[in-house]
């Protein structure tokens, strides 16, 4: 549990993704938000010389991004793919920004292939987003979700309310001065009960995200007014704690259509625990291999990832 401002709130990092279709991929880890994660690019140089999973040179069907599930590079010396229809971990070593997908929310992301260093393949740009950083407060009157500034008010968002006092959808307005998705009780017409929830936010031509799980402390709409709930100003400051104000503008993506490598929904996996701060319901995307391609220490190649928004890239190269 995370307190902050005298309430109590639930803090988390999302890197969810609501997406259809795919196969089952690996838990994501557990984060904790209760400080903001450093905006400086960190940087890795240093190779690795553990046992490789998989050697050699491999036609590779998809590049996932699983293991940025939280915004946070999880082992700077394996890239996972898919060959032959098999998940693969592939040795080598990254370098550059590991940062690059939790400097904040949201940015604009395109990848590429290099032989020789020199770009031979390349993805279209999507907004994504990963390593959201929520916290839930309440008061009698009102629900807050931490609101990122990265994600723009005008962008689709949905609070779904569920099981076990029935199922409503609702659209939070954006305080982006107070960093907090508001869902005003008494301006829905939503019954008085609790409420199991999740906030879907879709940027433009992009992937439908979802923020907390249906495992998350209820929503409790509407309940007497003695309850032991924090004021809504207490509640409001407790959801905006983690927001974070410095966030680089989102601008939309410039190069729409794919090439031979294309951004794709890569399934979903992932669950959640007793611990409120521990696991969640995680979905990600992949980079699928249009006609497949070579991938090895043997081929001089290299895979990247470009954060458009910062100006970052972080490069694999397989060993």
């Amino acid at each position: 549990m995370l307190k902050l401002g005298g309430a109590v709130g639930i803090g988390h990092t999302s890197g969810c993704l609501r997406l259809q279709g795919g196969s089952a991929e690996e838990e994501t880890e557990a984060s904790n938000p209760s400080t903001a994660p450093n905006t400086e690019p960190r940087t890795i140089e240093e190779d690795r010389t553990d046992s490789a999973v998989a050697s050699g040179t491999h036609e590779i069907e998809r590049f996932y991004l699983d293991h940025f599930d939280d915004g946070e590079l999880r082992d700077a010396g394996t890239l996972y793919a898919r060959v032959n229809g098999n998940r693969t971990e592939i040795e080598g070593v990254w370098r550059g920004d590991t940062s690059i997908m939790s400097s904040q929310a949201c940015a604009r992301y395109s990848f590429e292939l290099l032989e020789d260093g020199s770009v031979i393949e390349s993805s279209g740009e999507k907004l994504l987003i990963y390593g959201y950083q929520y916290v839930f407060a309440q008061s009698t009157d009102a629900a807050f979700i931490t609101h990122q500034p990265s994600i723009s008010a005008d962008w689709d968002r949905t609070l779904r309310l569920s099981y076990p006092s029935g199922e409503y959808e609702v659209t939070p307005d954006v305080r982006p001065d107070d960093g907090v998705f508001e869902f005003d009780f008494a301006d829905s017409d939503v019954e008085p009960g609790r409420y199991d929830w999740l906030l879907e936010l879709t940027p433009p031509d992009s992937y439908t995200i979802e923020i907390g799980t249906f495992f998350d402390q209820l929503i409790q709409v509407n309940p007497p007014e003695d309850s032991p709930f924090p004021s809504r100003s207490e509640a409001m400051q407790d959801a905006g704690a983690v927001s974070r104000p410095s966030a680089t503008p989102v601008q939309p993506p410039q190069t729409m259509s794919d090439g031979r490598l294309r951004i794709q929904d890569s399934g979903h996996g992932g669950g959640t625990s007793g611990d409120t701060t521990g696991r969640f319901l995680t979905r990600d995307v992949g980079i699928e291999c249009a006609s497949g391609c070579q991938f090895g220490a043997e081929t001089n190649r290299q895979f990247r990832i470009n954060n458009l928004t910062s100006g970052t890239s972080l490069t694999f190269t397989p060993e």
